[in-house]
């Protein structure tokens, strides 16, 4: 697998759910590179937290983040540090 959709209802949560995953990608799915998130009910900054969460966790080094409207896509380059 190498992209992965998820549909959330609110952003409440929204920072473990990406936790788990990502943390999970290294040894139980190695070949994804790419998340996308539906937040049905999200708030402007949540992807700054996010980039913060990613950053300062360093859960990766090298990826890619944005929002657009109710849509939060993450990527990343396969090698995590």
């Amino acid at each position: 697998m190498q992209h992965l959709e998820v549909n959330w209802m609110s952003d409440t949560d929204l920072e473990r759910l990406v936790r788990f995953i990502l943390m999970k990608t290294g040894t139980q799915s190695p070949r994804l590179h790419s998340l996308q998130i539906y937040v049905r009910k999200s708030r402007d900054d949540i992807v700054d937290k996010l980039q913060t969460m990613i950053d300062s966790e360093k859960l990766f080094s090298d990826y890619t983040i944005k929002r657009s409207g109710n849509i939060i896509v993450l990527k990343w380059k396969k090698q995590h540090l």
